[in-house]
């Protein structure tokens, strides 16, 4: 029976240009890596902290520590290109770097939160119709971002 360390290293590729270590085997949500430990999945860029850095402080946050990518590359387990940090660390870096989805109108979001009020149309539909990732939407339902914008909008 294969480790753990000897099945990650078989499911992921190296960018030569880049050094990222690419996943190329099973993906959750989002475009993370996963892979099962003791039959659950679990992200593929935890794990490689893990097997190379050791075991993730826990951290008093809804969230718990991320596993952050200097590189922003979702699929990339090169725990070289990986940091630590809160889930408000990573939403700085995200900002920092402009990586805050901005692709969507004030209009739509109102259509989507019109949508949403329905209940007749899953998140994961809503996110395709708009071509916009399913958590961009469930962000919207859960007031995380656009809190201003009200579904009459789209009357």
């Amino acid at each position: 029976m294969k480790t753990l360390k000897e099945r990650f290293y078989e499911k992921f590729e190296v960018d030569p240009e880049t050094g990222c270590w690419n996943w190329v085997a099973a993906m959750r949500g989002h475009g993370y890596g996963s892979i099962q430990v003791d039959g659950k999945a679990q992200k593929a860029s935890r794990i490689s902290w893990e097997l190379h850095r050791g075991p993730i402080p826990k951290s008093s946050g809804p969230h718990g520590m991320c596993v952050c990518h200097t590189c922003d590359n979702r699929r990339c387990v090169n725990p070289s290109h990986l940091f630590l940090g809160t889930h408000a660390d990573n939403m700085r870096d995200k900002a920092k770097k402009e990586r805050v989805p901005s692709s969507l109108t004030s209009f739509q979001v109102s259509v989507i939160k019109r949508l949403l009020s329905t209940k007749s149309v899953s998140q994961a539909e809503i996110g395709r119709l708009f071509g916009v990732n399913y958590r961009t939407v469930h962000d919207i339902y859960k007031g995380h971002t656009w809190r201003n914008v009200t579904p009459e909008m789209a009357e």
